[in-house]
């Protein structure tokens, strides 16, 4: 007992450090994002960008009508559903009746292979115009009207830098606990993680929510065909990137997510097939496990007692966590803060280490209604239910 219980002061005391650590690269970080925005190259590039749909609700209105706000002149933006029955050709449709000067392109349809996702941006990018850069950007994302000329801007500020990405920040767009807490793990748990990533390594991978790449460097890497049956499709662009001997780029500018899980079981079904595919492709992610201070708290409880020593000890990591959290949330990320979330967070953490738990076991997860197995070449392959 006396090995592991000195393990668990160990992640205390690791989680607590990491905690704080996070918060000041934090701060650094905004401090970045209200910089002046980097020149643009004369003249503008064009940009395609491109926004795949599946299905409708007013936030995936809301969130595509956000990139026809885009202040950036040179650009076409692409719509791509997967069917004339699919419920997001109504977004289309609205979007061109609302703003009929726009340069928007509405693609139905997707071509074959084991991602979804990149069939049907392979579709939207068959007969796009040609363009510079491609922007991809997931329909949970809604952005701000200067995104485009800071991430462009990025790009083309150092010839070495073939490819920009975004964290993101998340904002429930429902009221279910699910929605509240898809938003609160990606605002304590991944923009954290991601801003101290971009002050203390390299970036070789990138991230879904926003990527812009030069057009050269997308065909250098085989293009999105190259992706076509990959599994964390948008870490595997930026390994890719790296591999081709450019770097990629953690831009200062945040892209919000509309979370809309609706039950604590579809959140937990997302994340488990989250840490799948991190487990699969970056196995170092597992590691994840020794900063969750809460998980390590009511561990020191259990395999201590609730005695002066241990109880203040527990509840110091948690009070770190909070105050850390409430100053990311609110002083970095600018996302509002409900008094029921300084419960949910301590709840997401311990949830999170059954999710773990549950992702050590298991190559197969369920997307977008097949089942699907993970394989150790970063592909996958449908298998029957």
């Amino acid at each position: 007992m006396e090995p592991f219980r000195e393990l668990i002061l160990f992640c205390v005391f690791v989680s607590t450090i990491y905690y704080v650590i996070t918060c000041i690269t934090g701060i650094l970080f905004a401090r970045q994002a209200v910089s002046p925005l980097p020149p643009l190259p004369d003249p503008p590039p064009h940009a395609l960008v491109l926004r795949p749909l599946h299905g409708y609700s007013e936030n995936m209105l809301c969130n595509a009508r956000s990139l026809l706000e885009l202040d950036y002149l040179n650009k076409t933006t692409i719509f791509g559903a997967t069917s004339e029955k699919d419920g997001s050709t109504q977004i289309v449709r609205a979007l061109t009746q609302e703003q009929p000067s726009a340069n928007v392109i509405g693609t139905v349809g997707q071509a074959e292979a084991g991602n979804p996702k990149m069939g049907k941006l392979i579709s939207m990018l068959r007969d796009a115009p040609d363009a510079d850069v491609i922007v991809m950007l997931d329909a949970d994302g809604r952005v701000a009207p200067n995104l485009l000329r800071r991430v462009i801007g990025e790009l083309y500020e150092d010839d070495g830098v073939g490819a920009v990405t975004c964290i993101f920040s998340g904002t429930p767009g429902r009221r279910e606990i699910g929605a509240h807490l898809e938003a609160l793990l990606i605002n304590t748990d991944f923009a954290p993680t991601a801003m101290l990533s971009k002050f203390i390594e390299p970036t070789r991978y990138a991230f879904a929510a926003c990527i812009a790449i030069k057009r050269n460097v997308l065909r250098a890497i085989g293009g999105i065909e190259a992706l076509r049956d990959n599994f964390g499709d948008d870490i595997v662009l930026g390994y890719k990137v790296a591999a081709a001997g450019y770097r990629v780029r953690i831009s200062n500018a945040l892209v919000t997510t509309i979370t809309e899980e609706k039950t604590l079981v579809d959140f937990l079904r997302h994340q488990i097939r989250s840490w799948r595919v991190d487990r699969r492709l970056r196995p170092i992610s597992l590691g994840r496990i020794l900063i969750n201070g809460c998980f390590w708290a009511v561990m020191l409880l259990l395999f201590s007692g609730l005695h002066a020593g241990s109880v203040t000890l527990a509840a110091l990591v948690v009070g770190v966590r909070l105050a850390t959290s409430i100053a990311i949330i609110r002083n970095v990320l600018g996302v509002p803060l409900e008094k029921r979330d300084l419960f949910l967070i301590p709840f997401k953490d311990l949830l999170m280490a059954g999710v773990w738990g549950a992702s050590l076991f298991g190559n197969t997860v369920r997307w977008s209604g097949r089942r699907l197995r993970l394989g150790a070449n970063g592909k996958m392959q449908q298998v029957e239910c």
